[in-house]
């Protein structure tokens, strides 16, 4: 941890609060094995826009592999995921970043069971593949629009072009605060 007591302070400040956790994964070349698919973690995502086109946007700590990857294609997945312990599991399975040697999320992913190739003929290239996952509750399909470099960070904004509906169950979805995960607690009364 920094000794600068301002920079303790400003990361203790933000562990407190509980933040979204959902997973990104992008496309990938049409003859890429599927155990070279990638993909990642994140608990900076939300929303931007809704007119004239709904955005989002999240950032990426860099150098990343799925950063790279991203910046190869159009098309990237976001995952909202549900509260639940198989949630967690594929964080962690997702958040091995390139200083740990990268993650190989799909390595021990089954097609067909742990995900699906997403298919629209009309942000569908045939050149490529968008792997889905089918554990989550939903998944927006978004091109990218635009990226910008904050210190050690890419910003990222994207055009929602699709919604995949996996579960309609209103859950609040899967919570990170502080090394934990949550899920949604009981509405305050007004």
């Amino acid at each position: 941890m920094s000794t600068n007591p301002m920079v303790t302070c400003f990361r203790q400040s933000m562990q407190r609060i509980s933040f979204p956790t959902m997973i990104i994964t992008t496309s990938a070349f049409i003859d890429t094995p599927s155990a070279n698919f990638h993909g990642l973690a994140v608990s900076s995502m939300t929303s931007l826009s809704v007119k004239p086109a709904p955005l989002l946007h999240f950032n990426i700590q860099i150098p990343s592999l799925s950063s790279k990857n991203l910046h190869n294609h159009d098309l990237f997945a976001v995952h909202q995921l549900k509260p639940a312990p198989a949630s967690v599991d594929l964080v962690k399975n997702f958040s091995r970043g390139i200083r740990h040697g990268g993650t190989k999320p799909f390595e021990n992913l089954i097609e067909n069971t742990d995900y699906s190739i997403y298919k629209n003929a009309k942000y569908d290239s045939e050149q490529t593949v968008l792997p889905i996952l089918k554990q989550v509750e939903r998944v927006l399909i978004c091109k990218k629009r635009d990226i910008f470099t904050a210190a050690d960070h890419e910003i990222w904004v994207g055009e929602v072009v699709d919604c995949v509906v996996r579960d309609e169950t209103n859950t609040g979805g899967l919570l990170h605060s502080n090394g934990k995960f949550f899920k949604l607690g009981q509405q305050i009364l007004a």
